[in-house]
């Protein structure tokens, strides 16, 4: 066994300038490979911890009819009495808020030209009190203020504000339908607008206060 290390040692010596060269592109290709991998590593994980953070949460509570609908953004199939899970959960040592997710319209009058502007957008009615247990708004910019508990206010995505030319004060109305599905019309105030990490709640979501959203559905 020494008789091939060290023939294998005078051989790297006697072409020396080669080895090195040899030795430098394993290095280099090893050195890029171990980059490129720890990148697309942390990208990834980066990318589950801001759909958990922002959209999903560590875990989500249905019904079973709900379970099965819950990509539909309908109002049919809710937990009618929250109370008791989210005690639950609490008692597990879990933070938990309840939340409802629908489909709805937003309509702007632009104050410049009188024009209707009119959006699809994912509304979710969140308590604006416990909410920030499960929602990190730490990580948020945010323009003007969060909504007030029971107030008729809305916070809006920054890229949905742009395209309906909104900012902290504007009136807008949201359409959308009730749990028996007839169309129901709310109207809002935005009190804040929110730069977020996460590209789909910038781009289409609407924040509103759960009573509010409860007390109309």
């Amino acid at each position: 066994m020494l008789f091939y290390v060290t023939l294998a040692l005078k051989n790297l010596r006697r072409h020396g300038k080669r080895t090195l060269i040899t030795a430098s592109a394993i290095a280099i290709g090893l050195a890029a490979f171990l980059f490129i991998d720890s990148m697309l590593q942390g990208a990834d994980q980066q990318s589950q911890q801001n759909l958990i953070r922002y959209e999903t949460g560590a875990m989500r509570v249905y019904t079973p009819q709900g379970a099965a609908d819950r990509n539909r953004l309908s109002l049919k199939t809710p937990i009618e009495d929250p109370g008791p899970v989210l005690e639950r959960l609490a008692s597990l040592g879990m933070e938990a808020a309840g939340r409802i997710s629908l489909a709805g319209e937003i309509s702007v009058i632009d104050a410049d030209s009188g024009d209707s502007l009119d959006q699809l957008a994912r509304v979710v009615a969140v308590d604006a009190e416990k909410d920030a247990a499960v929602f990190n708004r730490n990580a948020l910019s945010i323009e003007g203020r969060w909504m007030v508990r029971g107030s008729h206010e809305a916070v809006v995505g920054r890229w949905l504000a742009q395209d309906l030319r909104l900012k902290p004060g504007s009136e807008l109305t949201l359409n959308s339908r009730t749990r028996s599905g007839s169309y129901q019309v709310i109207d809002l105030i935005v009190s804040g607008i929110i730069d977020c990490p996460n590209p789909t709640i910038n781009r289409g979501t609407v924040f509103v206060d759960l009573d509010t959203a409860a007390a109309e559905r």
